[in-house]
This record gives structure tokens, sequence and C-alpha cells, in this order.
């Protein structure tokens, strides 16, 4: 059995500190299909408090997993946010 390791920055602006905040997460997946690591993308989100709408840009590397614009992360992302 082997594990995944997807490795995400999650950049927003905080308004108390008036300053755009970086947090490096690093996500294990057991398996690696764009569900999986939506999902646990989106579990991040939720754990730090943000929701998809205040979403403004995502970036993949060009493996079709991450940026499959049907099937990929990025579709499951802009599901969720369109303006994404």
């Amino acid at each position: 059995c082997w594990v995944c390791l997807v490795v995400v920055v999650i950049r927003y602006f905080d308004s108390e500190k008036n300053r755009p905040i970086e947090t490096l997460v690093a996500l294990r997946c057991m398996t690696v299909t764009a569900q999986s690591i939506f999902n646990s993308i989106d579990s991040v989100l939720k754990e730090m408090g943000k929701c998809w709408t205040s979403v403004l840009a995502v970036c993949f590397d060009g493996a079709s997993t991450m940026s499959g614009s049907i099937g990929g992360v990025q579709a499951k992302c802009k599901e969720q946010n369109t303006n994404i």
C-alpha cells in the first residue's frame, strides 16, 4: 500500500492582519483520483473556515488528473465556484 503526497498552497487575505497569508498544506491521499484529491482540498478549506465562493484562482501542473477540464480537480473546483 502506498500513499501519495499532494502539496497545496492556500493563499488568502487576512483583513485583521491586513496582509495576505500563505499556508502550505501536505495532503496524504490513498488514491490519486481527481475526486479524492478534490475531497482532500475541500476538507482543508472547511477546516480553515474558508468557502469556495471566496476562491479566486486555482493553478495546477499539467497532469490530467489535476488540470483536466472535464473530470479533473480543476473542473471539480469550478463546479463549486464558476468564477474561478
